[in-house]
């Protein structure tokens, strides 16, 4: 973990732009300050409409933004910044850690997610592989927009997954009794995350019971 904790803590994470996984994971940052603006409630903005709705978004802290909706202030030569903007593989802004949607599916828009949950397993709410019908372009994409899911990053290995129940199981297995409980409960989305919660505060304990060993 950044800072040998959990990066949810944020307490040595620097601010900036990671262009991989293992420069995050180490905490080495390209220097930036990055600003984002959020479109307005009114616009056509197809994960509010789909998913936040005035519930999950609280006072437009939106849990993604547009690549285009990102403005930085760069440290670096001008001839550095269209390949650095290019290659971004998320960002820390000081408040909030956000993932390039490039890292987990092929979309002629990108999204910038915020992680929403820490742990072993961090959360967040993607662009998915559905498409939703309109009458408008949204995003260069004319006639069609992703539906929004959640996905989970893997902090020790930086794939990342689709939450859904053969993905939870396949987490799960590693602690049989969750495994158990899980098998007998729902599977909706609220549900798949309550065990993700679960598995991340036990893998959290034993971190910290091997390192006061």
């Amino acid at each position: 973990m950044v800072g040998g904790e959990c990066i949810g803590q944020h307490s040595d994470l620097k601010v900036g732009i990671y262009n991989s996984f293992f420069n995050f994971l180490h905490n080495r940052p390209i220097p930036a300050q990055v600003f984002i603006y959020y479109s307005p409630t009114d616009s056509i903005d197809p994960l509010y409409h789909t998913y936040t709705g005035g519930v999950l978004d609280l006072e437009e802290d939106r849990y993604y933004v547009f690549a285009n909706n990102i403005s930085i202030d760069w440290e670096i030569p001008v001839k550095r910044r269209q390949e650095v903007r290019r290659n971004m593989w998320g960002f820390y802004d000081g408040k909030h850690v956000y993932i390039s949607s490039r890292n987990y599916i092929s979309l002629p828009i990108v999204l910038y997610s915020r992680i929403l949950g820490y742990g072993r397993y961090s959360y967040f709410l993607g662009a998915g592989d559905t498409y939703k019908k309109t009458a408008n372009a949204v995003g260069g994409l004319a006639g069609a927009f992703p539906l929004a899911t959640y996905f989970l990053l893997d902090l020790e290995t930086g794939n990342i997954h689709k939450v859904d129940s053969l993905s939870v199981t396949n987490i799960l297995e590693e602690y049989p009794d969750l495994l158990q409980q899980f098998e007998d409960d729902k599977k909706d989305k609220e549900t798949l995350l309550k065990y993700i919660h679960a598995y991340n505060a036990r893998y959290a304990q034993e971190l910290d019971r091997a390192s006061s060993h």
